[in-house]
């Protein structure tokens, strides 16, 4: 049996602090309550999906709102598994908006892609000019600790970025299982992690300068900037080491922001 599982949810600034002012959901997919870790009035949501996993059929929808001058951050609790799908795919569609002086981090764990498996993954953000929006998408391919490959299946990954109503970036990739494009350098290089992060800054002409040495221990990273939009690519030997990669770019970003800190989800911890 497939699900269909739908999370809408509104954010808004009441009394000097972000807090929800509409959510409803379908199906297993729910978010748990609020934490202000920081003293900053951001509100940390965590995005739980009970079955852990996708299967043929399933789909999963988000819409996120996030309404003048509110902030908040979403993160997920574990690696989303996306299962051998043989007779139909798996789905994921995320829609968010930011309003005026707005602020979302959207900071989920990976997807594991297991091999077989056939998926599909939609992101799209409509941006107004004064927000600022981080986001990342982390894909692993393959178990290959457990010494199974991606050697089928097919992956279809979209980001779209709208600015003031305006296509400002999009970027599709589309990854077949034993393809040429998971060993040669052009593509993955024989990497099985791969992840985008977008970064929305406005005024933030330093954002470029902030990425620091751009390839790490067992990550490649490549970065670029257009006006007050960096998109930064990688691929990695495992997860959590693109994820730091990641991490660190955004703790550069803050500590340049006045009285910035980035308070990094408690969850993480565990």
């Amino acid at each position: 049996m497939a699900w269909n599982a739908t999370l809408a949810v509104d954010y808004g600034r009441r009394d000097a602090r972000t807090r929800i002012t509409r959510l409803a959901h379908t199906g297993p997919l729910v978010l748990q309550k609020s934490f202000y870790p920081d003293g900053s009035g951001m509100v940390h949501n965590y995005v739980l999906h009970p079955p852990g996993g996708l299967v043929g059929g399933d789909h999963l929808h988000i819409n996120i709102r996030v309404q003048e001058k509110a902030s908040a951050l979403l993160t997920t609790p574990a690696a989303g598994k996306i299962y051998k799908t043989p007779w139909q795919p798996s789905g994921f569609n995320l829609l968010g908006e930011l309003e005026t002086d707005s602020e979302l981090l959207w900071l989920p764990h990976e997807n594991i892609v297991y091999e077989g498996a056939h998926h599909r993954s939609d992101i799209a953000w409509k941006v107004h000019p004064t927000a600022r929006l981080t986001a990342w998408d982390i894909q692993s391919l393959g178990r290959p600790g457990s010494g199974k490959l991606f050697d089928q299946g097919r992956l279809f990954t979209q980001m779209k970025l709208k600015i003031a109503d305006k296509v400002f970036f999009l970027e599709r990739q589309v990854f077949e299982g034993n393809s040429a494009l998971l060993q040669k350098p052009w593509g993955l290089s024989g990497y099985p992690v791969f992840g985008s992060m977008l970064l929305h800054w406005p005024n933030c002409a330093f954002l470029k300068r902030m990425v620091g040495d751009q390839s790490s221990e067992g990550v490649e990273l490549g970065v670029t900037q257009r006006e007050n939009c960096l998109i930064a690519r990688a691929r990695a030997s495992c997860p959590l080491r693109l994820r730091e990669r990641f991490l660190t770019i955004l703790r550069n970003l803050y500590m340049e922001i006045p009285g910035g800190a980035f308070s990094i989800p408690r969850i993480w911890a565990y």
